[in-house]
């Protein structure tokens, strides 16, 4: 059987809800990561959350969500999201 060849020009892809953000520690109750900007991350469009931190602890971490990501590193309220971009469907102007 002979295999269906794709045309030659690939098609755009469909929209991407993907985000990318910081995440900014007031105060590092651990004394691990430091404070200011400690890590970058991304919420993909599934709502799936991956960081990636910036101290001498170089590590990559995945989470369900935003929620459990700050569950675990949110240092009751000492961290915060930084939206580098803006929402899905919404432009820096609207």
């Amino acid at each position: 059987m002979a295999k269906k060849k794709a045309d030659n020009e690939i098609p755009p892809p469909p929209p991407s809800k993907c985000r990318r953000f910081w995440l900014y520690r007031k105060e590092d109750q651990s004394g691990v990561s430091g404070t200011g900007y400690v890590a970058e991350g991304v919420e993909w469009t599934d709502g799936r959350v991956d960081v990636r931190f910036l101290s001498s602890h170089k590590t990559d971490n995945g989470y369900p969500n935003l929620k459990e990501l700050l569950n675990v590193h949110g240092h009751e309220g000492d961290t915060e999201i930084v939206w580098i971009d803006p929402p899905f469907g919404k432009t820096e102007e609207s």
